[in-house]
Order: C-alpha cells, then sequence, then structure tokens
C-alpha cells in the first residue's frame, strides 16, 4: 500500500529500465526519486542482480540527475547502507559527499549515510 501511494504522488518519479526479450519484457532497473523545489531525494536506484557491473546504474543515475537538473533542481539527496561498496562507490564518482552517518538506520549493526550532491549543472553535461 506504502508503494502505490507513494507512485500517486504528483512529485515523486519513477524511471524504469526493460529489457525486450522474447518471451516478456523483463524490468533491469528502476529509480524513484520525489522532488521539492530545487532539493530532490533519490528513494531508490536497483538494478537485478545479473545485469550489474556493465554501467547500467552509472547510465540510469546520469539521466536521472540530467532530468532533475532540466527540472529545475539543484540538489540531490540519498541514504545508502554504510556497507553497500558498490553504491557508495557509484555516488562517490558523481561527486555525492556525505553528510550525516546515523548507526542503525537500516537495522541493529547498519549505518546509514546520508550522501548530498549540489551544483548539479557541474555534472549533467559530462
Amino acid at each position: 500500500m506504502a508503494f502505490e501511494s507513494e507512485l500517486q504522488k504528483s512529485n515523486f518519479e519513477l524511471t524504469l529500465i526493460v529489457e525486450e526479450t522474447q518471451a516478456q519484457p523483463r524490468l533491469v532497473a528502476y529509480a524513484g526519486i520525489t522532488r521539492k523545489k530545487g532539493t530532490a531525494l533519490l528513494h531508490k536506484l536497483c538494478v537485478v542482480e545479473e545485469m550489474r557491473n556493465q554501467g547500467i546504474a552509472t547510465k540510469l543515475l546520469r539521466l536521472q540527475i540530467k532530468k532533475l537538473e532540466f527540472q529545475g533542481c539543484d540538489d540531490v539527496q540519498l541514504w545508502v547502507d554504510e556497507s553497500r561498496e558498490s553504491a557508495k562507490h557509484l555516488y562517490d564518482k558523481f561527486g555525492f559527499n556525505v553528510v550525516r552517518r546515523v548507526e542503525d538506520y537500516y537495522g541493529p549493526g547498519r549505518c546509514g549515510l546520508r550522501m548530498r550532491l549540489n551544483n548539479l549543472g557541474s555534472l549533467a553535461t559530462e
């Protein structure tokens, strides 16, 4: 129910990457973003496990940043599990900075990092 209500919000945007197969289309990756004025919150960026390490997350994040810049956003924030090295590497590569660390954010022993990217225009044109 919470997911369905999130999709109905006018400031929520869901981007899907679908692979066309002979049998049926298959979801490969998705990103969910909420916008409020000049700030966006990246709720989720996921790539199916067997399609990882092919640059899909990089392309999807770049697309999201370009769209957000076009929509007038200048700031993107997100939360990431401190133990998710590949996700942290992706966000670091785009220039996100850790602005806060919260113990047990994702559960006992799992710290959350709040990351932020400012000045989208300087990155989105690359």
